[in-house]
């Protein structure tokens, strides 16, 4: 659901779904879901009231109390008050243009109404270039910031904001107080079992988007526990190296339930990524958002749609920690036997495959991984730095933005407050235990489907970039790379040149295919919001 927020010479307009209204008393929006409402206020009364008397009631220690994946708007004396849950599922832009303070869940609106006063931040540019997405609190204007994680904003005369919650301190407080490793399984267990009950509780039909993953696999086993009919819906691929649909019907058969699969074609590419601009309108590149695209357009008919986002990040499950991990005892190792030898041997430089690992050594990356205390492990440090940016600057971006587009409601069990709170309770060792990830999740979800099932190499949403840019979209790659065109834009220089030269010569690397890819999905996005300067070159 879209909406925005304008103060004007204090007046102030709330816009959702083109509805238009002025507001003269105290108002509350929600966009998303906050769970526990009932336990803070048990009273009859509609949700909107009962947040408006809570915040009477509590003010800003309101905010850590609420559960859920929202953005909350508030508007009491005249005072706009906004608030993004705590790890971030919702995006919201703000900008304050000319004595209008302007807020929204989609840069469209701003961009359409004060597009003379905007200008692209080059250095945005160039980070999104390399990460594919931009990090909160940057967006691609100087003149237009994003609220974290976390944060709560107050407009009167001023934007004032505060950090309600912070990752780091809560990680502080809470590391390693669940010691005992049945215990933290047991609760672990228990705690997301309980957030999927409570999530799905208001709703009759579920769905689960399904990867066959450790992630999507125990939340539809949870939901099948909590007594629920659930559907759930599989992506599949042509290209049997990854295409995990087979698995992912066995997995669905064994948990018994209504099993949805849909094949993306090469037809089917082409017309998405076309809607792209439409869907996300600030530029991101993650090459999975085609197949998220394609299969959150197949849902039909669910009240609710769970996903497995947030595991990975909290539960230590990405390769790209393993592969860390393995880096920095690499760095120990090598350092300890030029001491040894008392002489210099080449310094260990972590060349990995996973194009965010390389992110890590551009200086942007660099400045906000060393935020994290140096007390903390590599891996922890990594993994805490995902939560901050990826996990709420990408992860939650690709999903939220097509359920918007096409309606659905969406749930997040595994960044539930209770669940968040375990996670960061629970020893680290629990978590990646002998080069395993995601130890303690496994040992959960093997108890509720055979471990053969899962124990195979997931590719995930994966698409063949290299083949996409080689033949689907080529051509719309070489007009938009007309010289005029570029020059009249003047956001590339002569060497991003010779990257398009190689395109042609069909010689990218991975990396390079992810920044043509970035480079394509921009100039759509700049076709569509800023100037059609391509279709008079065709």
């Amino acid at each position: 659901m879209e909406f925005t927020v304008i103060k004007r010479k204090n007046k102030i307009k709330v816009i959702i779904e083109n509805n238009v209204k002025q507001i003269n008393k105290d108002y509350c929006f929600i966009a998303g879901n906050i769970y526990n409402i009932n336990e803070l206020d048990n009273s009859s009364k509609s949700i909107e009231s009962k947040l408006i008397d809570l915040y009477n009631r509590y003010q800003d220690k309101l905010f850590n109390l609420l559960n859920g994946n929202f953005l909350l708007i508030l508007i009491i004396a005249g005072e706009i008050i906004i608030v993004k849950d705590k790890m971030g599922s919702k995006r919201l832009y703000y900008t304050l243009i000319n004595q209008d303070f302007i807020c929204s869940n989609n840069l469209k609106y701003i961009i359409n109404n004060y597009k003379t006063d905007l200008n692209i931040d080059r250095q945005q540019l160039a980070n999104y270039l390399s990460y594919n997405y931009i990090l909160e609190p940057m967006t691609i204007f100087t003149e237009v910031k994003k609220l974290p994680a976390g944060m709560a904003l107050k407009f009167n005369e001023q934007i004032i904001l505060n950090q309600y919650y912070d990752l780091i301190k809560a990680y502080k407080v809470n590391k390693n107080k669940l010691k005992n490793y049945d215990l933290a399984q047991q609760k672990l267990e228990q705690s997301l079992y309980d957030a999927v009950k409570m999530q799905s509780q208001n709703y009759k039909k579920v769905g689960v988007f399904f990867s066959a993953g450790v992630d999507s696999t125990l939340v539809a086993a949870l939901l099948k526990e909590a007594k629920k009919e659930v559907h759930t819906f599989t992506i599949g691929f042509n290209e049997e190296e990854r295409n995990e649909a087979v698995r992912s019907k066995k997995i669905a058969k064994h948990l018994k339930t209504k099993h949805h699969e849909y094949y993306i074609t090469d037809k089917d590419v082409e017309k998405i990524i076309k809607l792209v601009p439409k869907i996300y309108s600030e530029p991101f590149a993650d090459p999975s958002l085609v197949p998220t695209i394609f299969l959150n357009s197949k849902v039909k008919n669910m009240d609710i749609i769970f996903t497995g986002d947030g595991a990975d990040q909290l539960f230590c499950g990405s390769n790209v920690y393993k592969e860390w991990n393995i880096s920095e005892r690499m760095t120990i190792l090598r350092q300890k036997i030029q001491h040894l030898k008392n002489k210099n041997v080449i310094v260990y430089n972590p060349y990995l495959k996973s194009n965010r690992q390389l992110a890590l050594y551009y200086p942007l990356k660099s400045q906000i991984y060393n935020v994290i205390p140096h007390q903390f492990s590599s891996q922890i440090k990594f993994m805490l730095n995902d939560i901050k940016t990826f996990l709420s600057c990408n992860l939650f971006y690709k999903v939220s933005n097509p359920a918007n587009y096409y309606g659905l409601n969406l749930a997040h069990p595994f960044v539930d407050n209770i669940v968040v709170q375990k996670s960061l309770q629970i020893k680290h060792k629990f978590k990646y235990y002998q080069n395993i990830t995601k130890y303690i999740l496994k040992n959960i979800v093997y108890q509720k489907i055979p471990q053969s099932y899962l124990n195979q190499k997931k590719n995930g949403f994966g698409i063949p970039l290299e083949k996409y840019l080689y033949n689907i979209f080529y051509n719309d790659i070489i007009k938009f790379s007309n010289y005029e065109i570029l020059k009249k834009q003047n956001l590339f220089d002569k060497q991003f040149l010779k990257l398009l030269k190689k395109l042609q010569n069909k010689s990218l690397d991975r990396r390079e295919c992810n920044i043509i890819f970035a480079y394509y999905i921009f100039q759509l996005w700049y076709q569509e919001y800023i100037e059609d300067l391509w279709r008079d070159k065709t």
